[in-house]
């Protein structure tokens, strides 16, 4: 996504990259329409990025991304142990809570 000069502010923000540098970076606000989130947002600028745009932190972002997040894998060994009967936890013996 390329950043018009007139989407530009006059501000800058600190970024932590994952490799620990930090990085002064121009903001921008920007229209965003993409399938999973749609609205104004502020915006990092940076040269080079891995995608063109990443929603960090966001309010408002569709339900379908958590749900994304939220899926769960079965594995075969999973499938077999749901049929057997679970083996009961060994525990200590009941203890007397009657307190007077």
């Amino acid at each position: 996504m390329l950043v018009a000069d007139e989407q530009l502010k006059d501000a800058e923000e600190t970024c932590v990259l994952i490799d620990g540098t930090v990085r002064r970076v121009p903001v921008a606000e920007l229209e965003v329409e993409k399938p999973y989130y749609t609205g104004k947002v502020k915006a990092v600028c940076m040269r080079n990025p891995l995608y063109d745009l990443i929603i960090g932190n966001a309010t408002g972002v569709d339900d379908e991304v958590k749900a994304l997040k939220m899926q769960a894998v079965v594995t075969r060994s999973q499938t077999q142990q749901q049929d057997k009967p679970s083996k009961p936890l060994k525990t200590a013996e009941a203890i007397d809570m009657n307190v007077d």
